[in-house]
């Protein structure tokens, strides 16, 4: 874009203009050219300012540098100051950045006045008369100026202006201003100048009785120039003087030509040059007065000045340094003025430019002090050697001037003669972040910048902070505390980073502890000298940034959400009494965390592991209201007699079948499939308890299960009766025994009563039934006292009561009774049962016996009449696993371990009875199986778990192999002579048996009882056998079987009716 000159529409702002574009274009060398031509020095200063409506009378209307959108004009040259200073002040007070800059001020000034021209003064001379001091226009000395003046009436009337469209004739302003100048109030006619045939304002000396007002002095000016102070003068000095307007610019030019007239005119103008127009001297200005609009005095001029776009000013110093250094005086004025005018008359093609051709040729050595010196630079520039550098040692050195880059400012120097600027590099402490810029800033609190030459202050970094101005670096805090963000202010704002605690006892402190630490010391950490310590249980508390001890709260009243302190983590707890210390809870909806002592809505206590009052814990640790039923005493009461009584009778309808019965009646087979399906249940709660964690599909649907395994606790002690926990757990502990005795009341009862009398034996096996079904439950009960887990203190809890921690009394106190009742409940029922097992092949003939003991032998097989042992010992095995094992993990694969061999065992002795018990027996433990298989997903475990995991997967996997060769060797030694021999003998011996057993087997009637005698197992056995002997002896057709040969070995052996690929042996 070229650099764009408007101008005012006067010759010598014109002629400067065309100066300017000359040197620019010629000398310095940039495209430069005129734009436009403006009427007035304010609209001038406002092109160049970038607006885009000069016309407007407001900032918003002139729309000055809008955003994208482009001006041309960017400097103008002769901007009076009388005229423009008010829109200058306007423009920079309102919007500095795009105020253009001043460039110069001309060595002339502007003059407007009222001028006297050589056909009126030089006749007046010649009688003494000086028309150009104000004096001698008095009407006292000059009452008939007629013989110098043309007549108001040789005026055409087309060639002044009608007052009636004279505006400046109805201004309030110069009204108000000329009453307060002159006191001429009667000048005043309806709010408006009087006027004389509707043309002229005639001055006082015109208005004397008896004077003739066409002989005044007629005074021309146009458009309203100078009005206001050319009539307050005419009626101030008393003058015979007419004030009118030229009806057009034409007649102004030419009427001081046509006529003899004083005219309002400026200087330095071409139009009057040749015929010599001089100014009227006025009394000397009052530059005070005249601003308070008192304007009789002469016109104190005005600077006529340069103006230069802020833009241009910034980006082009050689530029702007050229206009600041133009300058013309008054003679070079006058001269160029006539000959402008000269050119102007002989009708030169381009007047103006010519002009200032001849000027510059004239005055080359003025044109050439304009343009600056390549080193002399200007503010925001700095000089630079011939390679660049920034620090030239002499003027020699000195090779150009350039805008001084980011990160130096602009300093003053001298080199040699010439005043120039450096550009210097910012101090430590400060930076430039842009270019051209004559200081550096400081960098704020919270910055630094740690070298000179910086384009920028660097936030104090994490971990540090500076509250001082103009730091080269920040203040560092204590190791290892940390700020929360880049450009902290004190050292206050130093923080324990995450999973650290900043600690309130520390050596270094008064007395050794922190302000603000007001909780008893054995709350907090040990003295120390660390700032920051790590935090106590990262995995269980939540340690942020900037958490402290001080925060710590030792009582409810102190908890605020606010605070910064070591928060327990959902699904753990701590107390106000012992904040940093951590207890596991059930989960994380009993405890959610997050706050000292905070526990789900109605519990309470260590681990919240109590419930208020109205409320009982459920199975699943859950605080649940109690129902209006269960606050009624009677209610476990009467639940505890009639569920004894309900299984007496089902037993005792199902007691005339007799172990030795071959076939069980179906409501025994029913009692049999509801004993594995109870055992199944238990083992599944089992299993289900020991997940800290499940799906909510899960946890809905088996939700149940917990409380098959733990009876007593759906009794709700808690719910008809305040007790403390070590009553309410010996009750539960008491349950089997109080059972007893409800079975010994109720034979004693019934012994009274003939017709409801029952059989002893009777009862006591239905009693041991019921031992036997619910023994996982009677054994979880026993050992609930030692089913524990640890906490993050070291401590353990029970799983049962949270609350109870195993280094309190309460647990010790229950010690030795739970211990009893491990011996009576466990060990007392696998001493018993086993007795009776080792007594049976002796006393099973004895129906006494077989009726009280009918629970370990009534759903096993004769062969297997053992196998209640394994179903107690499995009982015991899942009972331990929370005993011995804290672990989810650890405890899923003890319990999938001992499921497994349980599985086997059944397909290896075929336990049950009857076919239906045994599929339902292996589907059930199937399905645990598999539950086992899946719980790893369930369950949360740590990296060293995992890892011996890993090595239980590869101890299993190097098991089966050896497994799979130890089957290998064992066919192999079979084919040894030893093994062939032994074999052998075995054959024999069985052989003599078989024969034996033939020999007796010939009694139909015998053989019916016999096998109406056995179970459906044994039977699905038995038939088997005699299909084979069917087959391989006698040679018939069964279902199922290959047959070798036609007639079997006992009929006949002829070698035709083998097959062809048979041994002769067949």
């Amino acid at each position: 874009m070229p650099i764009g000159l408007p101008t005012v529409n006067w010759d010598s702002a014109r002629i400067n203009r065309e100066i300017m574009v000359i040197v620019f274009r010629e000398i310095l060398g940039y495209n430069a050219e005129i734009t436009r031509t403006i009427s007035g020095s304010d609209k001038a200063f406002l092109a160049v300012a970038g607006c885009q409506d000069i016309d407007a009378s407001t900032m918003e209307d002139r729309k000055c540098s809008l955003p994208g959108v482009p001006f041309e004009d960017h400097i103008t040259m002769e901007v009076w100051g009388a005229t423009a200073d008010g829109t200058v002040t306007a423009v920079t007070s309102c919007c500095p950045a795009i105020a253009p800059k001043q460039a110069g001020v001309l060595s002339y000034r502007g003059i407007e006045n009222e001028f006297v021209f050589p056909h009126s003064y030089s006749p007046a001379m010649e009688n003494s008369l000086s028309l150009t001091y104000y004096k001698t226009w008095n009407a006292s000395w000059l009452a008939d100026p007629s013989p110098y003046f043309s007549p108001l009436s040789a005026f055409d009337d087309s060639e002044i202006l009608n007052c009636d469209s004279n505006s400046a004739l109805a201004s309030q302003d110069l009204i108000d201003d000329f009453v307060m100048a002159t006191g001429w109030q009667s000048a005043i006619v309806d709010s408006k100048f009087g006027c004389y045939n509707n043309k002229w304002v005639l001055g006082p000396g015109c208005r004397v009785a008896g004077f003739n007002p066409d002989h005044c002095a007629p005074y021309l000016s146009a458009y309203g120039w100078q009005f206001g102070s050319t009539i307050q003068k005419i009626f101030a000095f008393n003058t015979a003087i007419a004030y009118g307007e030229a009806s057009s610019w034409t007649n102004y030019v030419n009427l001081p030509r046509n006529y003899r007239v004083t005219s309002y005119w400026w200087s330095p103008a071409q139009e009057f040059a040749d015929i010599g127009p001089s100014v009227i001297t006025w009394s000397p200005s009052n530059k005070a007065a005249w601003d308070s609009g008192i304007r009789t005095g002469q016109n104190p001029g005005s600077q006529i000045k340069t103006f230069v776009s802020s833009q241009i000013a910034e980006r082009y110093d050689s530029v702007f340094k050229t206009a600041s250094n133009f300058d013309l005086i008054l003679a070079d004025v006058e001269f160029v003025m006539a000959n402008l005018k000269s050119k102007l008359e002989n009708g030169v093609a381009e007047p103006y430019i010519d002009t200032a051709c001849e000027w510059i040729q004239a005055n080359v050595d003025k044109v050439q002090s304009w343009i600056p010196s390549p080193v002399e630079c200007s503010p925001g520039t700095g000089v630079r050697t011939a390679d660049g550098g920034f620090d030239p040692s002499s003027l020699e050195d000195a090779a150009y001037c350039e805008w001084c880059p980011p990160g130096r400012f602009s300093d003053a120097v001298r080199l040699g003669s010439v005043q120039t600027f450096k550009c210097e590099s910012c101090p430590a402490g400060q930076k430039m972040a842009v270019g051209g810029s004559t200081a550096c800033e400081t960098c704020g609190v919270g910055s630094f910048s740690s070298s000179p030459g910086q384009t920028d202050c660097k936030l104090c970094p994490i971990g540090t902070y500076m509250g001082q101005r103009g730091a080269s670096q920040c203040d560092r805090c204590p190791s290892p505390m940390v700020t929360v963000q880049e450009g902290s202010l004190a050292e206050t704002e130093c923080l324990c980073p995450e999973n650290y605690v900043r600690p309130c006892q520390l050596r270094s402190a008064p007395n050794g502890m922190r302000a603000g630490c007001t909780c008893d010391p054995s709350v907090y950490h040990p003295p120390t000298n660390a700032f920051c310590i790590p935090c106590p249980s990262p995995d269980f508390l939540q340690c942020g940034m900037g958490t402290d001890e001080v925060d710590l709260p030792c009582s409810s009243a102190m908890e605020n959400v606010s605070l910064n302190y070591p928060r327990p983590k959902p699904g753990y707890y701590t107390s106000f009494e012992r904040p940093l210390q951590v207890y596991k809870c059930k989960d994380n909806i009993i405890c959610p965390g997050n706050a000292v002592g905070l526990c789900a809505a109605n519990a309470h206590g260590l681990a919240c592991g109590l419930c208020e009052e109205g409320y009982y814990r459920s199975v699943d640790g859950y605080c649940v209201e109690c129902g209006g039923v269960f606050k009624m005493p009677f209610v476990p009461v009467a639940s505890m007699i009639l569920v004894p009584i309900g299984l007496m009778v089902m037993i005792r309808l199902g007691g005339n079948n007799d172990v030795t019965k071959g076939q069980l009646s179906p409501f025994n087979e029913l009692l049999g499939l509801s004993y594995v399906g109870i055992i199944f249940m238990q083992t599944l709660g089992t299993n289900i308890g020991i997940m800290p964690s499940a799906p909510n599909m899960i946890a809905d649907s088996f939700s149940w299960t917990p409380a098959i395994s733990d009876i007593a606790s759906q009794f709700r002690l808690s719910c008809f009766a305040s007790m403390s926990f070590e009553i309410e757990f010996t009750l539960k502990l008491l349950a089997p025994i109080y059972g007893a005795f409800l079975f010994l009341g109720v034979y004693l009862i019934a012994a009274c009563i003939p017709r409801l009398k029952l059989n002893k034996d009777v009862v006591v096996g239905t009693y041991l039934s019921v031992f036997n079904a619910f023994f996982i439950s009677v054994m979880n009960l026993s050992l609930t006292l030692f089913q524990t887990y640890r906490n993050p203190t070291g401590e353990w809890s029970m799983i049962s009561a949270p609350s109870v921690l195993t280094s309190s009394e309460v647990w010790q106190s229950l010690v030795y009774a739970t211990a009893v009742a491990v011996v009576i409940y466990g060990v007392g029922a696998a001493a018993g049962s086993t007795y009776a097992i080792v007594v049976a092949p002796s006393k099973f003939k004895d129906v006494s016996f077989r009726m009280r003991w009918k629970c370990l032998f009534l759903q096993v097989r004769p062969s297997v009449y053992w196998w209640v042992i394994v179903s107690i010992l499995k009982g015991l095995f899942l009972s331990l696993t929370t005993v011995i094992f804290d672990s989810p993990m650890a405890q899923t694969v003890y319990l999938g371990t001992g499921l497994l061999i349980y599985f086997l065992a059944v397909f290896w002795f075929l336990p049950w009875r009857t076919s239906t018990l045994l599929c339902l027996d292996v589907a059930l433990h199937y399905v645990l199986a598999v539950l086992c298989l899946l719980m790893p997903f369930f369950v949360p475990a740590s990296d060293t778990e995992v890892q011996d995991v890993a090595v239980l997967f590869l101890g299993v996997t190097v098991l089966g192999a050896f497994f799979a060769a130890g089957c290998v060797i064992g066919v192999m030694r079979t084919q040894s002579p030893n093994a062939q021999r032994a074999w052998r003998l075995t054959y024999e011996k069985d052989a003599r048996h078989f024969v034996e057993i033939f020999e007796v087997m010939r009694d139909e009637k015998v053989m019916k009882e016999v096998l109406d005698g056995l179970g459906d197992v044994d039977l699905a056995t038995s038939i088997s056998v005699m299909k084979l002997l069917s087959v391989e002896l006698l040679g018939n057709r069964e279902t199922g079987r290959l047959i070798w040969r036609q007639h079997g070995r006992l009929g006949f052996n002829k070698k035709e009716e083998r097959g062809p690929d048979l041994p002769e042996m067949y």
